[in-house]
């Protein structure tokens, strides 16, 4: 038996990617409720265009938004269906862009039209297929929100374009990782009602920005300090504006419902321990997405 899981990249070529995207939806699902873990921040949907992006690389699924949508569409699928909640990323589309959002904050400049068309094709597949969550993107999106300053994980219309026009509705929708170089330089217009300074700079804000736009959830991934911020600015936001409190109370129910329909209590035991159905075997992972892969091909 093998000790180790192998699975190739998403961008992976491959006679069946469709049946592969599958296969790893069904294999990540079994190894991470083996571990009692409910959710993956996965699959990665941006449509990969711009042979100069160097953020999004072989987490793409390729070039093609067809391609994009359809393997999406079967990982979530085959994800969810063994217990764990999936999450479509990083809406609107991050794969025509020059800049990496670990750095500066980038810029996604088409028109509507070819929003619609090519980069959130695969979001609306995904919707389609019932993905439990979305992850907003550090970027502008001139099409979208008009305010040079504002990233789509800050802005009502980026998240309402996802909920409405995409019929997401009350889908959970997360940011991407608040201490990502995106979002440190936002030069915020002065907010005369609330002066607190805080030594994190302009990210605070940005998460109660986020809040008022309808982000249910906010990812701040490494830094104590940091996260405490963020949670003092969103307090103060609730505190200070019955809209964004009604904001806040509507995210909490939204992530109660996903909690409800993926959230299982560890059987008794260590951490780590299988569950009573669970039968991990990393070679079975392996040789299952080697399968269904089938022959190799050209790059997607």
């Amino acid at each position: 038996m093998s000790t180790k899981l192998t699975l190739p990249s998403n961008r992976s070529a491959c006679s069946n990617p469709i049946k592969a995207a599958g296969a790893t939806g069904q294999v990540i699902a079994r190894e991470l409720r083996a571990c009692h873990v409910d959710m993956t921040l996965a699959p990665v949907l941006d449509v990969n265009t711009n042979p100069n992006n160097t953020v999004i690389g072989d987490r793409s699924y390729g070039s093609k938004f067809q391609t994009a949508a359809k393997c999406g569409s079967s990982f979530i699928e085959n994800l969810q269906a063994n217990g764990v909640a999936g999450c479509a990323k990083h809406w609107p589309g991050h794969g025509d862009t020059r800049e990496d959002s670990h750095d500066a904050l980038p810029s996604l400049p088409h028109h509507i039209s070819r929003l619609e068309s090519i980069e959130m094709a695969p979001f609306r597949a995904a919707v389609s297929a019932n993905v439990a969550s979305a992850l907003v993107a550090h970027l502008l999106v001139p099409a979208i929100e008009p305010r040079a300053h504002v990233p789509a994980s800050c802005s009502e219309n980026a998240v309402t374009h996802l909920r409405k026009n995409l019929r997401f509705g009350d889908g959970v929708v997360m940011t991407d990782d608040m201490e990502m170089g995106a979002l440190k330089h936002i030069r915020w217009p002065n907010d005369e009602s609330d002066k607190v300074k805080y030594d994190s700079g302009a990210v605070p804000r940005a998460a109660a920005e986020g809040l008022r736009a309808g982000i249910d959830l906010f990812l701040a991934c490494h830094t104590r300090q940091l996260q405490l911020d963020i949670i003092d600015a969103l307090t103060r936001a609730i505190e200070r504006d019955e809209s964004t409190k009604a904001k806040a109370t509507a995210a909490n129910r939204r992530l109660d419902a996903l909690c409800d329909a993926y959230v299982s209590v560890a059987p008794p035991g260590p951490f780590g321990t299988s569950g009573p159905t669970t039968v991990v075997d990393p070679g079975w992972g392996t040789t299952t997405v080697a399968r269904a892969m089938g022959a190799p091909r050209g790059r997607l």
